[in-house]
């Protein structure tokens, strides 16, 4: 199945993939030339930016325009910083922590492996050698420290958590903010 294909006003076409790609990139390279390591999860469309592995910014993209808001639902516009080449370069760090710091933002669930510092980042769905696709009914979970699985709400937190504790000891673990502290 490819991509749709998207036309700019200027009559330019670009692959969605390859707009969402490049767009998505800019995110990450905008936090990280302030020293904030970010995740970009969920739908690649429509990512949640999340840092300190936890914590779910209250911001979204639309186009090449990074918007924060003042609340997680619904919140109203606080900045809009246009991702081009000036902004990555120069937008100033104390800005963008003010700007982070003035907003209410989500504090994602996390997986956590019982009596370790592990948290769901994967599934396994192949053996070592690749040779066996593991059925699609029963879960093989990947725990690790970098790059997890965060969930905006605790709904589907728990769904996925009832789910892996049937194998595994895990809990049920809210980030807390220590991004600011």
């Amino acid at each position: 199945m490819s991509d749709r294909i998207i036309e700019f006003n200027d009559g330019r076409k670009i692959d969605e993939r390859e707009f969402t790609e490049k767009r998505n990139g800019r995110i990450v390279e905008f936090f990280e030339k302030r020293g904030i390591p970010i995740q970009l999860k969920g739908e690649r469309q429509n990512p949640m930016i999340i840092i300190d592995e936890g914590l779910i910014l209250s911001a979204y993209i639309k186009n090449f325009d990074l918007i924060f808001v003042d609340q997680p639902y619904h919140g109203g516009e606080i900045e809009r910083v246009k991702l081009n080449y000036q902004n990555i370069k120069n937008y100033p760090v104390k800005e963008l922590f003010d700007v982070i710091k003035s907003a209410e933002h989500l504090c994602g669930y996390r997986i956590k492996l019982q009596d370790h510092d592990l948290y769901l980042c994967g599934y396994q769905h192949r053996s070592r050698d690749n040779s066996i696709l593991y059925p699609h009914d029963k879960l093989y979970p990947v725990f690790g420290k970098i790059d997890l699985h965060v969930y905006k709400g605790e709904e589907l937190a728990r769904d996925i958590f009832e789910k892996v504790s049937q194998d595994y000891d895990v809990e049920l673990d809210q980030y807390e903010n220590r991004f600011f502290i």
